[in-house]
């Protein structure tokens, strides 16, 4: 019988063997974070990029995984975009109010 081999971008093999090092299941994870299985399993797979999950997911999963944020990223070798890059309005010489919609 064939294996059934998964090909995960470099980062999801970062995450899944970062669990397994640790001695975590999918579903003890799933208790650390509040996220389903299955999502902890796509992530794992790269079908979901964590750094387009909400902070309140992305923090959680990186705690879970006994890691700050620094480590998660010097581990996974993913950047945060830099708030200039996302909304210009938004970087840090922002001031409030300056901020305008999109398609506005």
């Amino acid at each position: 019988m064939a294996k059934n081999w998964v090909v995960r971008e470099p980062w999801g093999e970062v995450l899944f063997q970062r669990r397994k090092m640790l001695g975590l299941t999918q579903a003890q994870m799933q208790d650390r974070t509040g996220m389903s299985q299955s999502y902890v399993a796509h992530i794992e797979a790269g079908r979901y990029h964590p750094l387009q999950m909400a902070v309140t997911r992305l923090f959680p999963y990186i705690a879970a995984l006994d890691w700050t944020l620094h480590e998660f990223l010097e581990a996974t070798g993913l950047e945060l975009p830099n708030a200039d890059d996302v909304c210009p309005p938004c970087g840090p010489r922002a001031r409030p109010g300056t901020h305008k919609a999109a398609g506005g």
